[in-house]
């Protein structure tokens, strides 16, 4: 494979996910972006989340994720709480709303793994997540210089 084809691959992958979940997000009032904060909810139930950590995880600027965080708190998908701790600060945390939709979405997410997954035997699947980790990483410190 040539070199210049792995990131429009990975552009391809990329659009491909992210209409799944828009299209899974129109049968829910949702967001695809909405879905994949609320998947990283769901992910680190048990930690204290911020506006900083879905920036960083996402590597979105701080007025994208201000926007998503303000119309998920409109919708009642997040609730912000004072950081104790730091008063400046506000915790962000799910709702009885959004941890409602936390089955519908993980078995959606589910779905998609399969899908991607599918014909592939384990050992590929275990080299294609670290791949795909690795690339990640490279990606974020390629950024950041």
């Amino acid at each position: 494979m040539k070199n210049h084809d792995y990131g429009f691959l990975a552009q391809v992958l990329a659009r491909g996910i992210n209409q799944y979940f828009s299209q899974i997000g129109a049968k829910l009032n949702l967001s695809g972006m909405e879905i994949v904060i609320l998947n990283f909810f769901f992910d680190n139930y048990q930690t204290t989340v911020y506006q900083t950590d879905i920036e960083r995880e996402f590597n979105i600027r701080s007025s994208t994720a201000t926007a998503n965080i303000r119309i998920m708190v409109q919708k009642e998908l997040l609730q912000q709480t004072v950081d104790p701790n730091d008063k400046r600060r506000k915790q962000l945390s799910l709702t009885h709303k959004s941890m409602q939709l936390e089955t519908q979405l993980n078995a959606s997410k589910e779905r998609l793994e399969q899908a991607l997954l599918t014909g592939m035997p384990t050992s590929q699947q275990q080299t294609f997540l670290a791949s795909l980790e690795l690339a990640i990483k490279n990606l974020h410190s390629f950024n950041t210089h």
